[in-house]
């Protein structure tokens, strides 16, 4: 079924992956588009100022990585190798890239930085689902512990500064609307319960059961 929904900015659009491809349809159910015809599309992203949409793209080896198009399907480009593109502004992507760290790149001069360097320390098994603060000023992201197999939540500054494990047992961040709280999935249900916790105070509650 239809995965990984995204609302273009000025919400005409949805924009999905189905069939491993990427489409985009009216929130009224009207005027479905498929927007990719070949390979296997995931985890489509619309830029803020709605020029672009980036997805990522496995399937076939030759192109695998961060491709952007046009909201019509057109002027489809690889800009970056990695997964789970997130844009951080509309020239600029964050992405999980080499070694499963977080990378960010500009798309006006095709630059790449690196702003974690967790698995060089210890080999970390997996990152994650990169997710903004509202005001652009962290990023949350999950870690699957190569040792433990534990999930959990870590934050940083946008810059790759005050890199912390913010809570176990944590999975798929989303940060609320003012940016004071992420929800998230606690991994040791086997049924996925969503939480909200406050990121200043640390008070969490329990949203589904």
């Amino acid at each position: 079924g239809p995965q990984s929904p995204d609302w273009s900015p000025d919400g005409q659009w949805l924009v999905f992956e189905a069939g491993a491809n990427i489409w985009k349809i009216r929130p009224d159910g009207n005027d479905m588009t498929q927007l990719t015809f070949s390979g296997r599309n995931f985890f489509p992203e619309w830029s803020p100022d709605g020029q672009w949409i980036a997805y990522d793209r496995t399937v076939p080896l030759d192109s695998i990585g961060i491709w952007i198009m046009r909201p019509d399907g057109s002027e489809k480009q690889k800009v970056a190798s990695g997964i789970f593109p997130y844009w951080q502004d509309s020239t600029s992507l964050i992405f999980v890239g080499l070694h499963s760290e977080i990378y960010k790149t500009n798309l006006q001069d095709s630059s790449v930085t690196q702003l974690t360097h967790l698995n060089q320390e210890n080999p970390i098994a997996d990152i994650r689902y990169p997710a903004f603060s509202p005001e652009l000023s962290q990023i949350a992201f999950q870690i699957q512990d190569a040792a433990s197999g534990i999930f959990s939540i870590w934050l940083m500054n946008i810059d790759g500064s005050n890199l912390q494990k913010f809570i176990e047992h944590a999975s798929f961040p989303e940060w609320g609307p003012n940016g004071n709280k992420l929800i998230y999935t606690d991994t040791r249900r086997e049924n996925g319960f969503l939480w909200i916790i406050d990121i200043s105070t640390g008070d969490k509650r329990q949203l589904t059961n």
